[in-house]
């Protein structure tokens, strides 16, 4: 998907070239750094221009649907979640994370709140608080695993644990991510960073 985008990418330049606007090839490559960032942080790895693995020295950005600036926001909640996101991209991770956190607690039946839980943890994390984003990511292990960020929280812990110091710990969450889910990208990820601890 990230390559069809930045085909895509490369052929709304050409087009921008021929009269077509450029507003939707910022949009686009937006959405492509934004996407390449998130993947970045959630594997804890380097994606081709995303910049260093979240476990070496932090991605900044997060993957979100861009909103266009003259499209009306009409739920609250949603438009909270992507102010936090804005924030996230500008490398505001203490704005970022107070917001993901009032969205939680304003919010608590939302279906982003697993999100906004790993977001809070991303925060944290990139601010180098690992205890703070163990104590996010549990919370999406222990109450959301079905949510799509719990392989990425189960991956991120494991590090953060190691970051803290707590290498037992962190190989034990790692170890666990690679029986469980096997094939992940997640426990690809884990098996690497236990070869190398």
């Amino acid at each position: 998907k990230l390559a069809s985008m930045e085909g895509e990418v490369d052929s709304m330049r050409r087009e921008a070239q021929m009269g077509a606007t450029a507003q939707n090839v910022d949009s686009l490559s937006a959405d492509v750094a934004a996407i390449k960032s998130a993947l970045s942080s959630q594997l804890a790895v380097e994606i081709g221009g995303a910049g260093a693995g979240a476990a070496a020295t932090g991605a900044s950005g997060a993957a979100s649907a861009a909103v266009s600036p003259t499209a009306p926001v009409t739920d609250p909640a949603k438009a909270l979640y992507d102010s936090a996101f804005a924030e996230w991209k500008k490398s505001n991770y203490a704005n970022a994370q107070s917001m993901w956190a009032e969205f939680v607690r304003s919010y608590p039946k939302n279906g982003l709140v697993p999100n906004a839980l790993f977001w809070q943890g991303e925060c944290f994390f990139q601010m180098k608080d690992y205890a703070n984003a163990i104590l996010r990511y549990e919370e999406v292990i222990k109450k959301y695993s079905k949510s799509g960020k719990y392989r990425s929280a189960l991956l991120k812990q494991g590090i953060a644990f190691i970051n803290l110091g707590k290498t037992s710990a962190g190989k034990e969450r790692l170890r666990d991510l690679v029986k469980r889910f096997p094939k992940s990208a997640e426990a690809k990820r884990a098996q690497s960073i236990l070869q190398s601890n």
